[in-house]
């Protein structure tokens, strides 16, 4: 189509959203960005070779960035896709119109900082208006309410969520600034299983679900979209 909706994660480890809405994303002619954004992105001390400084030694051992460098660099990255500079690295070819800002799991959290502590008045566009258009939150850690912004935000909580606490639940609204809504949808495990590199489940005694993770993660995706 002619409309361009860029998506951006700020990553826990790996670009989860984009990885499982990626067919519905690829469908609607969205476009989906990882954001190494963070220390652990460059080196995970949880999950050895999994940081970019063990991936590719020669490419990202001089790239460093430190906890409090994560929201700005965030920022920066979105506000370089959405003005369309031909520095971009999608322009001219791919024109963005809206950004929204997602997460999952521990990517939620580095989402919710950014909201929490900076979207709503640090980093603003030139005229002040919002760098990131709607916030995507999904299989949210804890029992915090979702920080309020002044965009649509959408939250889908995971039964793991649900089964642990209910205290992260607050009322839908649609009154600016507090633009939100909260999906809980009935089986939906805190990641999907299907979707991981063989061998990770090998000891699993039971079938994998096949509840429809990635086309509900679109489906919550389109929906701050369209939205």
């Amino acid at each position: 189509g002619n409309d361009h909706y860029g998506t951006i994660e700020g990553r826990g480890g790996n670009d989860l959203i984009c990885q499982y809405a990626r067919f519905g994303i690829g469908q609607r002619g969205h476009i989906c960005v990882g954001v190494s954004a963070r220390p652990i992105n460059l080196s995970n001390p949880f999950t050895p070779g999994a940081g970019l400084h063990d991936f590719n030694p020669d490419r990202y051992d001089s790239l460093h960035v430190t906890s409090d460098q994560t929201n700005e660099v965030l920022a920066q990255v979105a506000w370089l896709l959405k003005s369309n500079r031909a520095s971009s690295p999608l322009s001219p070819d791919y024109p963005v119109e809206r950004i929204v800002m997602a997460g999952t799991s521990d990517s939620s959290g580095a989402t919710r900082g950014y909201m929490g502590a900076v979207h709503n008045e640090a980093f603003r566009t030139p005229v002040g208006g919002p760098i990131i258009d709607g916030f995507f939150v999904t299989a949210t850690l804890g029992g915090s309410p979702v920080e309020m912004t002044d965009v649509p935000t959408i939250q889908m909580p995971t039964q793991s969520e649900v089964h642990n606490t209910d205290t992260y639940r607050r009322p839908d609204s649609d009154e600016p600034p507090n633009l939100f809504r909260i999906y809980e949808p009935a089986g939906m495990s805190h990641n999907d299983a299907r979707d991981q590199p063989p061998g990770v489940f090998v000891n699993c005694t039971h079938p994998l679900s096949q509840f429809p993770y990635g086309a509900m993660t679109f489906m919550g995706l389109q929906h701050i979209i369209d939205w």
